[in-house]
């Protein structure tokens, strides 16, 4: 086999393991990240409350610090 095959094989091998390698805890947290993004896309305010910690801390585009409780 020559280096540039050998090469070629390795960067799919590598591509394969980052694509489709990927924990249950990582494709748990994907999954939430997608219902977040849905429910905030949507204005559901009520089922985001429902996910949020009341520990939750998030600064807003403009920059003003926010909570559940607010």
């Amino acid at each position: 086999m020559t280096m540039k095959k050998i090469s070629s094989l390795t960067l799919l091998l590598l591509m394969v393991c980052l694509t489709y390698g990927q924990s249950k805890d990582e494709m748990e947290i994907r999954k939430l990240e997608k219902q977040w993004t849905k429910l905030l896309d949507e204005g559901d305010t009520a089922a985001l409350l429902d996910i949020w910690s009341p520990d939750y801390v998030v600064n807003n585009t403009k920059g003003k610090i926010l909570t559940p409780r607010r």
